[in-house]
This record gives structure tokens, C-alpha cells and sequence, in this order.
């Protein structure tokens, strides 16, 4: 729900599964959760780096991406900087980092750049087969090409993004994001 930024449902989730549950996964998923939607996570962050200091997972791929999300709007180049540090497991996140890099770095006027990282989607699907980040890295690479006037590749990526989204809600907030 956060990843589409219905961030209601996601918040409520989260504050839920914090009630009956506060193992790795839980804990991850809500500060991931609620940080997409903007919201401060930082009790939650403090609770897995207590409980989890030498898990690799969550201090090298979950922890990085979380900051990273966090800074993206008012600090993209710090994002970036975060999110070197899980360069190296990249794939271990179920797109997160590449789409997260993708987004920090249209922030900072990088296109050709971001579309590196949304084409490591495309490119990749076996990674994350449901995730609904394959779809929205579709609809950036075709809002990065009509950008630069590319219109084959515009409507080549738009075309896929359609196909893939045929059967999605159509008025989910993170279609709505940027569409100006």
C-alpha cells in the first residue's frame, strides 16, 4: 500500500502488525511503511538496530533503504549517498534501492541516470515477480523519454506501463504523483 502511496491503508497496517508482532519483518516493513508515506519512523529504526545489530540484512539492505526513502524529497543527493551502501546486494530489496535511486536521482536532474536504474527493473523482473515497482519503473522510463523527446521509447515504455496497469486501480495517488 505505501509503495502506492495509499498511505492510510499502509499506516493502519502498519500500527496493527505493530500490536501483534515485533520480529524483523514487521518491524521492517512498518518503518519502511511509514517513512514512504512520510512520516517519522524512528522509534522503529532504533527498536531493530537494538534488537538486530549484527543482522546484515537489516542493517546493510532494509536500514539504508529506509533513510534513503526519508531523505529522497528534501535531500536526494544524501539519499544517494545512503544507498551505496546496499549497492552491492542490489536485488535484495525487491527493486527498492534501484527505484529508489531512480527517483533521487530525477530529483537531482539525472535522467539518463535514473533511467540506468529503472532499466535494472525492466531488465530484471525475476528479482521481484509481483512487485509493483516493475510496472511504475515502465511509466518513469516513458515519462523520462517523452522528456527528452524520444518518442519511440515514450510510447514503447508507456504502451507496457498500459498493458501491465490494465487491470489496476487507475486513481491510485502514486499515479497521480509528478504528472504534471
Amino acid at each position: 500500500a505505501a509503495a502506492l502511496r495509499k498511505c492510510s491503508e499502509a499506516q493502519a497496517w502498519a500500527n496493527r502488525a505493530l500490536k501483534f508482532d515485533r520480529g524483523q519483518a514487521i518491524l521492517t516493513d512498518a518503518a519502511f511503511a511509514l517513512v514512504l508515506c512520510g512520516n517519522s519512523a524512528e522509534p522503529i529504526i532504533a527498536e531493530l538496530k537494538e534488537k538486530y545489530p549484527k543482522n546484515t540484512v537489516v542493517n546493510s539492505i532494509w536500514l539504508p533503504l529506509v533513510r534513503a526513502a526519508g531523505e529522497i524529497e528534501t535531500s536526494p543527493d544524501r539519499a544517494l549517498e545512503t544507498l551505496e551502501i546496499n549497492r552491492q546486494s542490489e536485488g535484495g530489496s525487491y527493486f527498492w534501492d534501484n527505484y529508489l535511486r531512480g527517483k533521487a536521482y530525477l530529483k537531482i536532474r539525472k535522467p539518463d541516470l535514473a533511467a540506468g536504474e529503472f532499466q535494472k527493473i525492466v531488465q530484471n523482473r525475476g528479482w521481484a515477480v509481483q512487485s509493483p515497482l516493475f510496472a511504475l519503473a515502465h511509466r518513469e522510463l516513458s515519462r523520462i523519454y517523452t522528456a527528452q523527446n524520444n518518442a519511440e521509447n515514450a510510447k514503447k515504455y508507456g504502451d507496457q506501463f498500459a498493458l501491465l496497469w490494465k487491470n489496476a486501480d487507475l486513481d491510485l495517488p502514486v499515479l497521480k504523483e509528478n504528472a504534471d
